[in-house]
């Protein structure tokens, strides 16, 4: 696949010593990809027939828990992406992908944070807004909190989504089928 190759061209400029130990690495990812793939294209099958109606009443009654963190409408947490429009900008197989494969792409802005305070205080999650003197801190239970800066130990970037991985597995398919819609 794609990222292979681009593995393989970047390795060509190292020596072969290097391209011989990264082999395995290359197999691995490629393989991981190729699962990613496949699930992907299973849940496509599973998703047909959706009713968007039906999804919606699924969403406010807290399937998956996507309300927790999204928001559709007035509806919803502001951890995650708004939801209202996606439909416009993602299609079925992107929203599947995000569903359960979460780390592979994360919206711009919705970058997860960790941040330790001097009085060994931590709090992940999103930072929405800050200023000179403050970080204002989204946690997943929909609270902002304002640390000082004077408080900060520690701010580090979170390399993972917030949105647990394997939520395709946490529905049932129709429901799935329902929120895709």
């Amino acid at each position: 696949g794609v990222v292979q190759q681009t593995l393989q061209a970047v390795l060509r400029r190292f020596p072969s010593p290097a391209r011989e130990n990264a082999a395995p690495m290359i197999t691995e990812i490629t393989n991981q990809n190729i699962a990613k793939d496949a699930r992907v294209t299973e849940l496509e099958t599973v998703a047909v027939g959706g009713d968007p109606v039906r999804g919606r009443a699924a969403f406010i009654a807290g399937a998956g828990a996507c309300v927790t963190c999204h928001r559709i409408g007035d509806t919803g947490g502001l951890l995650g992406p708004d939801l209202s429009h996606i439909g416009r900008i993602r299609t079925s197989r992107d929203l599947l992908e995000a569903i359960a494969f979460p780390n592979a792409t994360i919206a711009r802005g919705y970058d997860a944070f960790q941040v330790t305070t001097r009085d060994g205080r931590t709090l992940v999650g999103t930072i929405p807004r800050e200023t000179a003197d403050t970080v204002f801190v989204l946690t997943a239970d929909g609270r902002e909190h304002a640390v000082p800066r004077s408080a900060i130990a520690k701010l580090e970037s979170v390399t993972v989504s917030l949105m647990p991985p394997g939520l395709d597995r946490a529905v049932e398919p129709k429901v799935l089928a329902d929120l895709v819609a």
